[in-house]
């Protein structure tokens, strides 16, 4: 005659089921993890490993027969079955929370974006590099017009600049 706890354990976030079998004077867990096969080990190698016991599901005595151990068998196989329904469930459920907030948030980043992004006409970002270039001269190179500028929230392209600089030098 032994006594059996059908617990619940906890590894590095995985829930598993199983057993504190106290045989011969010797405790060991039994446990089934969701995904892989069912593994025996000491209380001693558990608390080496980090694995927690988060509750006791059962507490009952058991007389040791061979069917009992097939009984045992089934309800680790029962067991991980749930709990990987039960896994496969929070996964679906958390990927569909995270598309959704993901697609939220892409949303309101776009709706912020308006707000952020500097609404500058191309004469009005003309007019700003002709300040710039009657400021500092034609000789200033187009990036450092265009890195100056940036810093107001104004971006142009080397392109205007150079027709901006064309431009004042014909009307010279």
């Amino acid at each position: 005659m032994s006594k059996s706890k059908l617990l619940q354990f906890q590894l590095a976030g995985v829930v598993g089921f199983g057993f504190l079998i106290e045989h011969a004077g010797i405790d060991q867990y039994s446990v089934a993890w969701p995904g892989r096969e069912a593994e025996r080990f000491s209380v001693s190698e558990a608390e080496c490993r980090g694995v927690e016991i988060s509750e006791v599901v059962l507490d009952a005595t058991l007389e040791e027969t061979d069917s009992d151990n097939e009984a045992i068998a089934e309800l680790h196989k029962h067991y991980e079955q749930s709990i990987q329904g039960t896994i496969e469930g929070l996964q679906k459920e958390f990927a569909a929370t995270l598309s959704s907030r993901d697609e939220r948030i892409k949303i309101l980043e776009s709706e912020l974006a308006k707000f952020n992004t500097p609404q500058t006409t191309p004469e009005a970002e003309d007019v700003a590099i002709e300040a710039y270039l009657k400021e500092h001269g034609l000789e200033v190179t187009n990036k450092s017009v265009m890195e100056v500028l940036k810093t107001h929230d104004i971006i142009v392209q080397s392109a205007q600049v150079t027709a901006v600089k064309e431009r004042l030098k014909a009307a010279k």
